[in-house]
């Protein structure tokens, strides 16, 4: 059967050879992509068997979760929906009957709910923490009757996706702990994105039992020392989605014996700092005002924990360190958001209007100035203090916010004395005037190598200072500089100029870094791709010669489990050429044949006619 196109992949912007591999799927059976023991395995169905069943109800009444029957072509049962609201639907508890080596699906039924991230989450009894599941691939309304192919990403409100989430050793006695979405504010408020609290759902779970290589095969898939060759960036995201020490493990959990080195952790929005400790910076706090709400949101977290008791990056950096991954504090070069969201990033911002850069027509510009000592030196006293509660290092994120020098008063003058000339007597791409900007950037650089090689000594170990770019002197950034002098421990190239760094890309700045001791790495967009393709691209980027891999906004990948099983496995390089068999099992698609007792058909749409 031919599989349909994905539309979704429209909207993460692939090329045309996505489109290829789609229509490429019908010609290979389903069952040939199947486990071993696939035909042995379990479905734990009946979800009204959760405990306590005081959390249940047929109506789904405030603070249950509501039973409600269905049938597929291989299995009926009773799922569980979760409406939003106070009091939260709270925790159950389900006995798995399994035991042993098994492969875990979780069956989850969407509803269309625009922009609404309908999340839940499990985790085994015996597991330190949740894993969230949200929703991936491209979710459309039931308005007929639809056919869907299993290994498509595209889905309607009358299936149920089965998302593999993990293999697991079953103990005897074994529960499934299911959670949902739960913490205050209902509302987040970010880039126009509404977070808003919205039903929840998991239908059931499919337990498959693995045959003996398939357990060698799950275990071996686990992080080693020489397959660490993925970082995980997630740009402060992790402040839209907790509000609990339990919630922030959550956010780092899922990076568990996966081929995940290092956490690069949002510490830093400009001069807004996501720790307490800080005298060079400032919390961030909340606030009403609606044209502010992109940083307030951040400090309605910060002013959580405060609550709370504990600093955030302390909590962190300590359950980092207990999975064996790196933590470093990571800083986004941050100025306040265009009208009519223009939120400050930050009171040093606001108070020198002198340090911001100007335009060339001596304009003042919303950025912050490299050019001036006083901003650097915030700067790096900021990522001292990160440091200081443990942090592995530091990284700089130059892909968003240029520029960072512009024609300032010193930068005008430093070059008149240099070049006899204005910089405004030059092209604006002139490599004179480029260069020479990107010396400001430079000395920001040297700076911060200069600290962190001074707290460094004092832990006997060289600290990481990582920079995210996208080009070089075109953006201020004199890369072959700070390879040349020793700078960087990792260069990761992020999408400039099309959707995903390209294969050109990759060669030219392997040129730089080969033999040095700067690592290549690629900041892997889309954000969402199915997993095999996700694996096609992988092997492609280390021909061209990148050395790993950088995942910009993990928060959101490690809540689509159907891909993070093939994004968290990234460093096994050799093994990437034999995976095109797992890959099509993450994400499977099946249609409902009865809901709450009647057949799926158009009639379930309200506006059918």
């Amino acid at each position: 059967m031919k599989t349909r196109s994905i539309s979704w992949v429209a909207l993460v912007g692939l090329t045309v050879a996505i489109s290829v591999w789609a229509s490429n799927q019908g010609e290979t059976s389903v069952s040939s992509f199947d486990w071993v023991r696939e035909k042995e395995a379990t479905y734990v169905a009946d979800l009204s068997l959760c405990k306590p069943a005081s959390a249940l109800s047929q109506d789904g009444r405030p603070g249950t979760w509501k039973v409600v029957t269905f049938a597929t072509a291989e299995v009926a049962g009773k799922m569980l929906f979760s409406a939003p609201g106070r009091p939260v639907a709270p925790e159950l508890r389900l006995p798995l009957t399994a035991k042993g080596w098994h492969a875990i699906y979780v069956g989850v039924n969407y509803q269309y709910i625009w922009g609404r991230p309908q999340l839940v989450k499990v985790r085994l009894a015996s597991d330190p923490a949740f894993t969230w599941v949200t929703r991936e691939g491209q979710l459309a309304l039931r308005t007929g009757v639809l056919g869907n192919d299993k290994e498509t990403k595209s889905y309607t409100d009358r299936d149920i996706v089965e998302v593999y989430w993990k293999s697991a050793n079953l103990r005897s006695g074994e529960e499934l702990v299911i959670a949902r979405k739960k913490f205050d504010p209902l509302r987040l408020w970010h880039a126009g994105t509404d977070y808003s609290d919205t039903v929840a759902n998991i239908s059931y779970v499919k337990l498959i039992p693995l045959s003996e290589s398939e357990i060698r095969e799950a275990q071996h898939a686990r992080g080693k020392l020489e397959t660490k060759r993925v970082l995980a960036i997630n740009d402060m995201g992790w402040l839209r989605w907790t509000r609990s020490r339990e919630e922030i493990q959550e956010e780092l959990e899922p990076l568990r014996d996966t081929d995940v080195s290092m956490m690069l952790w949002g510490t830093f929005r400009g001069f807004y700092t996501a720790y307490f400790n800080t005298k060079a910076g400032t919390v961030p706090t909340g606030g009403d005002n609606e044209f502010e709400k992109f940083f307030t949101t951040f400090g309605e977290g910060m002013d959580a924990f405060k609550r709370l008791g504990f600093d955030p990056l302390a909590e962190a950096i300590s359950y980092a360190h207990a999975m064996g991954i790196k933590l470093v504090a990571s800083m986004r070069m941050d100025g306040p958001k265009p009208p009519p969201y223009d939120g400050s990033p930050g009171p040093f911002f606001d108070r020198h209007p002198e340090f911001r850069c100007l335009d060339r027509n001596g304009s003042r510009m919303p950025r912050i100035s490299l050019a001036y000592p006083e901003v650097r030196h915030t700067f790096v006293a900021m990522f001292r203090e990160a440091i200081g509660y443990g942090a592995d290092g530091v990284a700089v994120i130059f892909s968003r916010n240029y520029p960072f020098v512009g024609y300032d008063a010193p930068v005008v003058k430093t070059f008149r004395e240099k070049y006899g000339l204005l910089p405004t007597q030059v092209e604006l791409n002139d490599e004179r005037w480029l260069g020479h900007q990107a010396s400001y950037v430079t000395s920001f650089m040297r700076e911060i190598r200069e600290m962190l090689d001074e707290e460094g000594k004092k832990r006997n170990t060289r600290l990481v200072l990582a920079a995210m770019i996208r080009g070089t002197l075109e953006h201020q950034l004199d890369v072959e500089k700070w390879i040349g002098e020793k700078l960087t421990d990792y260069l990761i190239l992020h999408p400039w100029g099309a959707p995903t760094v390209t294969e050109q890309q990759v060669r030219k700045f392997q040129a730089l870094t080969r033999g040095t001791t700067t690592h290549l790495y690629v900041d892997f967009y889309p954000r969402e791709l199915p997993p095999e393709l996700i694996r096609q691209n992988a092997l492609k980027y280390y021909a061209a010669g990148a050395e790993g891999f950088c995942l910009w906004d993990s928060d959101g990948r490690i809540k689509r489990p159907g891909e993070w099983v093939m994004w968290s496995q990234l460093g096994h390089r050799e093994q990437l050429h034999q995976w095109e068999r797992q890959t099509r099992r993450y994400f499977r698609v099946i249609p409902l044949k009865s809901f709450a007792g009647y057949g799926v058909d158009a009639s379930w749409w309200h506006s059918t006619g």
